[in-house]
């Protein structure tokens, strides 16, 4: 049995889970720990992250090596996706979180971040044998994966993460998004129809903290336990959400700061790519990147880094 830590550098913020892997090849989270550290608002305006966010975001992996000690994790993997990928001084990011911590943290390309996110979903929901379609949507981009039998056939990178999304929309109405996103909804719209042909979606799945959020707002509004947001559950809550300003969704939701100014463009985005997918819901597994990193290891395919 070992303990492992995985670690999800996003563009939003920066998740690590540590769990316990059994025999079974099954892992149990034993602890989590989030740092608001948002890498995209930086990258997604001046191409590279500032110095100050480089100063936060070591720091925030000297606590995540101190709760990793605290667990007596033996393995830890640590990757970076959208707004690392991007940065012209990624470098300069990877070398002050080795110095402050001794973590290694990998910049992976949007193909792996899909992979890793499919394998661990097409082992928590039974994905049919028809055409299913994963919808990943980060600050940086959504990853969207097409799998047939559990086996993914083709991924795509599009420019539709919500952080982006926000430093380049110049109000939080629905002509000023859907304007934004048009051509990224064409792009993605194209690129089913390539992959799929006439083939129908049978199900449509989300992952990322987003629709996370979405799914936990759906219960309290509209007082489901049933799995799935519909359409209309979508638009119904877009329309919510664009009534309040982000201090209310703070006050009234309880929304993080760091969701509430970037839960608009979300929903939109899921309902688009929704309509376009022609599918009467999206299913929210509640697992993600950092999920993907632990299946990994509970399959023992990728240990990453002894922690010392």
């Amino acid at each position: 049995m070992s303990i492992v830590a995985a670690i999800d550098v996003g563009s939003n913020a920066m998740r690590m889970a540590i769990a316990r892997i059994s025999g079974s090849g099954r892992f149990d989270i034993m602890a989590t720990s989030r740092e608001a550290v948002r890498l995209g608002e930086d990258v997604f305006s001046s191409g590279v992250i500032a110095d100050e966010t480089i100063r936060r975001a070591a720091e925030g992996f000297v606590r995540f090596r101190d709760l990793m000690d605290q667990n007596k994790a033996c393995h830890v993997r640590a990757v970076a996706t959208s707004a690392s990928r991007e940065a012209k001084n990624r470098d300069i990011l990877v070398e002050a979180i080795r110095g402050s911590s001794g973590i290694e943290l990998s910049v992976i390309s949007a193909e792996e971040e899909a992979r890793l996110i499919h394998d661990v979903v097409a082992s928590r929901i039974e994905l049919g044998p028809g055409p299913a379609l994963l919808v990943e949507l980060g600050g940086g981009s959504v990853e969207a994966t097409i799998s047939v039998g559990g086996s993914l056939i083709e991924t795509a990178c599009f420019m539709l993460g919500a952080v982006r999304l926000k430093r380049n929309m110049k109000t939080e109405s629905d002509e000023s998004i859907r304007k934004l996103i048009a051509p990224h909804i064409d792009e993605m719209r194209r690129w089913m129809g390539r992959v799929l042909g006439d083939r129908p979606v049978g199900i449509c799945v989300g992952t990322g903290g987003n629709v996370e959020c979405l799914d936990d707002l759906r219960k309290s509004w509209f007082d489901l336990s049933g799995s799935g947001i519909t359409l209309e559950q979508m638009r119904d809550m877009s329309r919510r959400l664009q009534a309040m300003g982000s201090d209310e969704r703070i006050r009234n939701l309880g929304l993080r700061p760091d969701r509430a100014d970037v839960i608009v463009p979300a929903v939109l985005v899921f309902a688009e790519i929704m309509a376009i997918a022609g599918v009467p819901n999206i299913k929210v597994p509640c697992v993600g990147l950092k999920e993907g990193l632990l299946h990994d290891f509970s399959r023992g395919t990728a240990f990453g880094a002894r922690t010392t």
